[in-house]
């Protein structure tokens, strides 16, 4: 790990975009500036658009999984199995490849879902905002090598990679990073069985490198993880890569892990309709339910208004 680690480092400034089917590993995960701007003011709600795709893929994985004597437990896992592959599973090519020695691994990878709203979203239309590092909130930190305080930022292209694209859902303004917490981590909250809100909350702290946060616990969160990402470390989604860590990322999460439990409670019935979740689409907003940083990470970014309280608040009493 720390070989690699360090041959990242000497190849950051080589960073480029990797073709389909390479090694890929999730590393560097996105950050967003989801803040209401001259630039974001103008976009379009994108639900609609979101939930036909959602649902599309709920009708094919029906398709495919449903026995036709009737739904199993077995069949259940095949249907979110198939969900999960087309929606928050990684998709190698969407990442940047690093190198050295002639050895090269895909970081920072996109899920199916983010690479869909890159695919099918179109600025022209104000369906969709792409920023630069350098217009993001995070503006101001430096970039570089050696002078850069975070993975993310020891590069230009890592830098601009880190920032995710921002839509409009309903009136809320979103990254695509949520969506990818919310297919993705969700997912693993489910198929890790925590079924209370605690371990939910203290799992997604310690993906996000909450320090404060359940340290007796970290082995534990740690494993479950590593089923996932072999090389997963406190703070790998978070205080690790880019020196953010995201309330919003983990709200994401329990909206994810709800999403699935429906889905596998109601397997036929199901329909997604991001509307669903309005008066929690705030909290996934981060310019709303504000980041704690790590690093000496610089944000030029003043609060407005007091801390909304989410799900997971009560677990973390410390909350800056």
């Amino acid at each position: 790990m720390r070989i690699f680690l360090l041959a990242m480092l000497l190849s950051l400034y080589g960073c480029k975009t990797p073709q389909s089917g390479e090694s890929n590993d999730s590393i560097l995960k996105a950050e967003t500036d989801d803040r209401l701007t001259e630039k974001t003011k103008n976009l379009v709600d994108v639900s609609d658009k979101l939930n036909d795709h959602i649902n599309a893929i709920l009708a094919e994985a029906r398709a495919a999984t449903k026995p036709d004597s009737g739904w199993t437990p077995e069949s259940i896992k095949a249907l979110l199995e198939y969900v999960y592959s087309k929606t928050g599973a990684d998709k190698s090519g969407t990442g940047i490849l690093v190198g050295f020695a002639g050895i090269g691994r895909e970081v920072s990878v996109h899920s199916y879902i983010g690479s869909w709203f890159k695919d099918n979203f179109d600025p022209e239309r104000s369906e969709i905002i792409f920023l630069k590092f350098t217009e993001s909130v995070y503006h101001n930190n430096q970039i570089g090598i050696l002078t850069g305080k975070v993975m993310s930022h020891k590069s230009k292209a890592a830098a601009d990679h880190s920032i995710a694209p921002v839509m409009n859902f309903s009136g809320v303004l979103l990254g695509s990073d949520k969506f990818g917490h919310f297919f993705q981590q969700g997912y693993w909250y489910y198929t890790a069985g925590l079924d209370t809100l605690r371990a939910r909350c203290e799992y997604g702290q310690y993906m996000e490198g909450n320090s404060v946060l359940f340290e007796e616990k970290w082995r534990k969160y740690r494993a479950m993880a590593q089923v996932w990402l072999p090389d997963f470390r406190f703070g790998y989604f978070g205080s690790w890569a880019t020196g953010v860590i995201s309330y919003a990322d983990s709200e994401a999460n329990e909206l994810g892990y709800q999403f699935w439990k429906a889905l596998s409670e109601n397997p036929d019935t199901y329909k997604f309709d991001i509307r669903e979740h309005q008066a929690s689409l705030p909290l996934m907003n981060e310019s709303t339910n504000y980041n704690k940083y790590d690093h000496d990470i610089d944000v030029d970014f003043i609060r407005t208004a007091p801390r909304p309280k989410d799900a997971c608040s009560k677990y973390d009493p410390v909350r800056p």
